[in-house]
């Protein structure tokens, strides 16, 4: 069949989307009907990421856009087949040799498994990735009545009636017009009935009710990218189905058709999936893991443990045992240190004396715990003052005759003449803070301070992109959730902290710059083109140089992981 004919085929399935229409175009009187729409383009052996069209070309093939010719693009790295781009089909696979994409076709003449029955042709791939027509006289148009002979002439099927007189079933002849003549019933005539056909018996000439074209029958493959249907002549084709669509059950898998072929494609690493062995993420090669990063593991990370991913399992990696952290209680005798497997313990620390002592009680420490110790009784301790050797300091009448200065956690009292401290009560801040460090300095209740953890004093580090979050006394900045209002460098966050033009896996139409001609063809009365305002086609002309003007046929662009605007297709 010329190519000129494959190409109207295509214009039909994608300009009406009429299965029908292809068929009744290509001569397969009802049969193989190309579902997917169009065929595949010819390329080179090494391939981009370029698409074409089926038809255009000419001499009996459906070939690339062009007459086989397409513009393939810059090569492809590859590892491996799954990160190249396109489908396999039965005429072409992709291929990953030496580093690069490309395509390995199917031999010239190769039959596909979707075929017509009965019109004297076969559906072979053409040796370029696409699909032609090839005489098959072995195809023959069995129409299931005996009274006309099946005949196939160089790809040209017919039914002449057989010689007037021939029996045709039990005491039923055939007349000369080809019908088997004599019935009184249906069940009369030869043949049986089928889903795609019932015999008739009209004015006492048998006949065939045919099922309509396109009709399915009850024996089908489920996900095969297939259909059994009636051809509206009595026989069963097979087409291309492309809502048969197979199932892997696989959440890291889109399974999908692609000319009558099953197609599977790895969804994109770090979509999220819920699988076996505690799965959260798809890796991008079809598997749901636990992890890619340390960071899409559950849990916190702390000062003695961080999160790691290693073979997309998630773990630990501990600090050393006995390593000091920044949260400690000075004057309680002990030191809080990691414990070597992520926890934090307390450890005798004796020279990390309390603050509380004076002249005449001495403070330090012992095995980890306070010990005061009084100062020998008549030790001086302030002008006219001794110690009364049971820690105390006697003959004062006020509180400035008692040694010791003033701070906020204590001040020097006299009570009943003997010196001592009034303490503030424990838990009371101090005026030195560090702003934002998940902490805050206390007096201890005994003349002290000590450091705690205060998780209001969050870290504000001033980016929009970013959460301010204290977790038991550990600051910490983790990226504010996608789609936060921000202002620098964009106008939402992405959710991996940075200000972006859009939120990833979002979709937009956008308007690309065409030529005047691209223009006219979409609405040649007006030579719309496209209005950026609302990125929509209108008659305003945006003339972007010469014979060049913005116009917007509904393509589209996707927002990347990154949170930038891809490019239009």
């Amino acid at each position: 069949m010329p190519g000129r004919w494959w190409a109207l085929c295509a214009v039909a399935l994608l300009g009406i989307g009429s299965p029908l229409a292809c068929a009744q175009i290509l001569g397969f009187d009802k049969g193989y009907v190309e579902s997917d729409g169009g065929v595949p383009t010819s390329g080179s052996s090494v391939s981009g990421s370029a698409t074409g069209s089926g038809g255009g070309g000419t001499g009996g093939g459906a070939s690339g856009t062009g007459g086989g010719q397409v513009d393939a693009g810059p090569p492809v790295a590859c590892t491996d087949v799954a990160g190249c781009p396109g489908q396999n089909t039965e005429c072409a696979k992709r291929t990953c040799v030496g580093g690069f994409c490309g395509e390995s076709y199917t031999a010239a003449g190769t039959a596909i498994s979707a075929q017509a029955a009965g019109n004297c042709q076969k559906i072979v791939c053409d040796g370029h990735g696409a699909i032609t027509l090839q005489v098959d006289d072995a195809n023959i148009p069995d129409d299931h009545n005996p009274c006309t002979k099946d005949i196939c002439a160089n790809g040209t099927p017919s039914n002449p009636p057989e010689k007037g007189g021939t029996p045709c079933g039990g005491a039923l002849t055939c007349d000369a017009t080809g019908h088997c003549a004599g019935c009184g019933t249906p069940a009369d005539c030869p043949g049986k009935d089928t889903e795609c056909e019932l015999r008739s018996c009209t004015g006492s000439l048998c006949g065939f009710l045919y099922t309509a074209a396109g009709t399915p029958v009850m024996m089908q493959t489920t996900g095969d990218c297939k259909k059994n249907v009636c051809n509206g002549m009595g026989a069963v084709s097979i087409v291309f189905d492309a809502t048969d669509i197979p199932s892997s059950n696989n959440p890291c898998i889109i399974d999908g058709c692609s000319m009558g072929s099953p197609t599977q494609t790895n969804t994109a690493a770090g979509a999220p999936c819920s699988g076996a062995n505690g799965g959260t993420v798809c890796d991008g090669n079809g598997a749901c893991v636990a992890c890619l990063v340390p960071t899409s593991c559950p849990g916190q990370d702390t000062e003695c443990k961080t999160r790691t991913c290693t073979g997309h399992t998630c773990g630990f990696s501990y600090q050393t045992s006995g390593m000091a952290v920044s949260t400690q209680t000075p004057g309680d005798c002990k030191k809080n240190v990691c414990d070597g497997m992520g926890g934090v313990t307390a450890s005798a620390d004796d020279a990390d004396a309390p603050t509380d002592g004076s002249t005449c009680n001495v403070a330090s420490c012992s095995g980890g715990a306070p010990v005061h110790t009084p100062a020998a009784s008549g030790t001086p301790c302030g002008a006219q003052k001794v110690c009364n050797g049971s820690g105390s300091c006697t003959g004062c009448v006020m509180a400035s005759d008692c040694p010791g200065a003033a701070t906020e956690c204590q001040a020097p009292a006299c009570t009943s003449g003997v010196c001592g401290f009034n303490y503030t009560a424990n838990g009371t801040a101090v005026a030195a803070q560090t702003p934002g460090d998940c902490k805050k300095n206390v007096c201890n209740g005994a003349g002290g301070v000590a450091t705690i953890a205060d998780d209001t004093d969050v870290p504000v580090d001033g980016d929009p992109c970013t959460s301010d979050v204290c977790s038991n006394g550990t600051p910490s900045n983790p990226p504010a959730p996608a789609g936060t209002a921000c202002t620098v460098g964009g106008t939402v966050c992405n959710g991996a902290g940075a200000c972006a033009a859009c939120v990833p896996g979002t979709s937009r139409f956008c308007c690309g710059v065409k030529t005047q001609a691209c223009c006219a063809l979409f609405d040649p009365s007006t030579s719309a083109v496209c209005d950026p305002a609302v990125q929509t086609c209108g008659p305003q002309a945006i003339t972007h140089g010469p014979g060049l003007l913005g116009c917007c046929c509904g393509t589209t662009q996707d927002c990347d992981a990154a949170g930038h605007w891809g490019a239009c297709y």
